[in-house]
């Protein structure tokens, strides 16, 4: 492939060359000695230019979306389907993986540099540098084929429920509830565990002492029975953990596998048990 050299000052001469890494290092004998101390700079300009900046299109959004945080939303991505390319390629020439975490109903991802990483912004980005040799790679395979076909491989469910929303014991026993329908779950449970006779006498007593006035069965569960909801009210896809009571041993155990199943490891931590 050929490529044109243009050095400070509209000098230009062209060069053979397999990669842009490769022009460069053509490129530097030719240039005055101490063209780096002064702060001059070699700008490659390949035959193919558009088709190089259609490529680079893509690692130019996640380095965009890193620039004042370490982390992209979910709803970036939707807003730009781009993003899930772009951050493919960056994980390939960065030699670096990600990790997916939830705050509240926000889902984000964040890029890592191993499993003890702090969260990557583009700063951290540019002190790792790309690897020209696997971008190169890369770029070929675009020419070749477009953009990737970018899949998601997803590992055995340990746990089965992972993902719905619903009902969870203080046992540890979860009974699926799907959105909309967590006051009519809740009403089957109390009538399934022959609870209607202590739900009666708890709605009794609130009258009785005069209490901030409860009458759901969801709230007889959290409050008086200790459950816990997995839900999200707004159904945005996030998931949300409503308690009263302290969680149990065999309720943290089962948050703790049903968010790691999800890949929220951030979210799963909170419930291991001090």
């Amino acid at each position: 492939m050929e490529y044109k050299v243009k050095v400070f000052l509209n000098t230009e001469f062209e060069v053979e060359a397999s990669s842009m890494e490769e022009a460069e290092a053509v490129a530097w004998p030719q240039v005055y000695e101490n063209a780096i101390e002064h702060g001059f700079e070699i700008e490659v300009e390949e035959m193919d230019k558009d088709l190089r900046d259609k490529f680079n299109y893509y690692f130019e959004i996640v380095y965009n979306a890193l620039k004042k945080k370490n982390y992209i939303d979910f709803i970036e991505i939707m807003n730009n389907p781009d993003l899930k390319y772009g951050l493919y390629y960056i994980t390939r020439c960065y030699h670096i993986g990600y990790s997916f975490a939830e705050y509240g109903l926000c889902n984000m991802v964040m890029l890592m540099n191993g499993s003890n990483s702090k969260y990557l912004n583009y700063h951290d980005l540019q002190k790792i540098g790309i690897d020209r040799k696997e971008y190169e790679q890369c770029f070929c395979e675009f020419k070749k084929v477009g953009i990737p076909i970018v899949t998601v491989s997803v590992q055995e469910k340990k746990n089965e429920f992972a993902g719905e929303f619903g009902w969870l014991s203080p046992t540890g026993v979860f009974t699926p509830s799907p959105f909309g329908t967590h006051e009519q779950t809740a009403s089957e449970i109390t009538e399934k565990k022959h609870l209607a006779t202590d739900f009666r006498l708890w709605i009794r007593k609130q009258k009785k002492e005069e209490q901030i006035f409860m009458s759901l069965y969801r709230d007889f569960l959290i409050h008086e029975k200790g459950y816990c909801l997995i839900h999200n009210p707004s159904s945005n896809g996030g998931y949300i953990v409503t308690n009263h009571k302290k969680l149990t041993k065999a309720q943290n155990e089962f948050l703790f596998g049903y968010f790691m199943d999800l890949g929220y490891a951030l979210k799963a931590e909170r419930f291991i048990e001090k």
